[in-house]
């Protein structure tokens, strides 16, 4: 036993040393190709109607909860806004992000020029096929009315600010690695080469990623004014894809019904009127997966950063998992500690029902992994 543990110890030294050196090579090359932008009208435009949704429709109670229970400046901003639509506009806006979402919108008209306005954003959506046809025409009346009596100057007025940050943080980046190409190195899966893009939107609470040609594209908070900030909602929305790589197979739906039997998980995703619209059971399991390694590569790119909370029932416990595991991928594929996390989930709710907090999750599971090893 002894032998097999040092040879497992020096495995690990000279992989966080290969680990370094690739990052080392990263930073000596070239720019990281890390582009910061401002709010671009193609994506901030849909993005606050659909938080004026949000605020107003869906989840008025914890859309004030998120913004100081309502004292937040852009809180307000929502409501005058939605004060100011006609009962007919009203019913519009239920009727479009009923029957459609943010993301598929804004998924529809982001190979736009960043320049590009409300005529060439209603363009691309009356000819798209990703958008319901009945909806199609509603929206494009909506964006229209919503841009000149409302967005317009609230967007024009913001502006500046954002402009001069997307400067400074972009040459800030420089100094840390490509995100997509970090992601590669912690996931041991390779997906390619790609330049990475952020847009800042005016909203301080959720993000987006897309593909476009070589591009990985997110979308980051109006609270994001420091480079310890900048990777937050990058890291998380990149790493879908490399999830994706295994939790859309037949295996892990599977796995994801097993779960159910872990209560504050299944009652996170039924009783939020917004998650459950934006994800199915299985993508809100992968959710948790998601945010849980995506705080993991931030304290693995600042040992120094903690989260103190979690978004969601389990990406702290997945954190803590990580942690706890001293995940690399060369132990252990991103697939297999992920099903190993669920997996024992599973046997933990099935032998202590009373389980129901994180906070005892690495010690228990670490006595029940010995406990299974004698």
């Amino acid at each position: 036993m002894a032998i097999k543990m040092e040879r497992i110890n020096v495995r690990r030294v000279l992989t966080v040393n290969a680990l370094l050196l690739i990052i080392v090579m990263c930073f000596a090359g070239e720019a990281n190709k890390v582009y910061v932008r401002p709010p671009a009208i193609k994506m901030t435009l849909i993005s606050a109607l659909e938080e004026i949704y949000l605020a107003n429709e869906l989840v008025p109670k914890k859309w004030k909860k998120f913004y100081n229970n309502g004292d937040d400046e852009r809180y307000q901003w929502l409501k005058s806004a939605y004060e100011d639509f006609t009962d007919e506009q009203k019913a519009m806006l239920r009727k479009i992000f009923e029957k459609t979402s943010a993301g598929r919108i804004i998924n529809t008209v982001n190979s736009l020029p960043d320049d590009a306005g409300i005529e060439e954003m209603t363009k691309k959506i009356t000819f798209s096929f990703s958008i319901p046809l009945f909806v199609r025409g509603d929206l494009n009346n909506l964006l229209r009315d919503f841009y000149k009596n409302t967005f317009r100057e609230y967007y024009e007025q913001k502006l500046p600010e954002y402009e001069a940050l997307a400067v400074r943080l972009t040459n800030e980046s420089d100094d840390l690695p490509n995100p997509f190409d970090y992601i590669e190195i912690w996931s041991g899966i390779n997906l390619g080469d790609y330049e990475c893009v952020f847009y800042y939107t005016f909203r301080k609470i959720g993000a987006w990623g897309f593909t476009s040609g070589n591009r990985k594209i997110s979308t980051i908070q109006a609270t994001v004014d420091s480079i310890e900030k900048l990777y937050a909602a990058p890291l998380h929305e990149y790493a879908h894809n490399f999830f994706q790589t295994f939790t859309k197979g037949k295996d892990f739906k599977e796995l994801s019904e097993k779960v159910k039997q872990y209560e504050p998980l299944l009652s996170g995703w039924e009783d939020n009127a917004n998650i459950k619209k934006t994800y199915d059971w299985r993508a809100f399991c992968e959710e948790n997966l998601v945010e849980g390694f995506a705080k993991f590569l931030r304290f693995k790119l600042d040992q120094n950063y903690t989260p103190d909370k979690g978004i969601y029932p389990l990406d702290m416990a997945f954190y803590d998992y990580l942690r706890e595991m001293d995940f690399t991928p060369q132990d252990y594929t991103l697939k297999e500690i992920a099903f190993m996390f669920y997996e024992e989930l599973c046997v933990t709710e099935a032998s202590v029902p009373e389980f129901q907090s994180y906070h005892i999750w690495p010690l228990f599971l670490k006595a029940l992994r010995v406990k299974c090893m004698k």
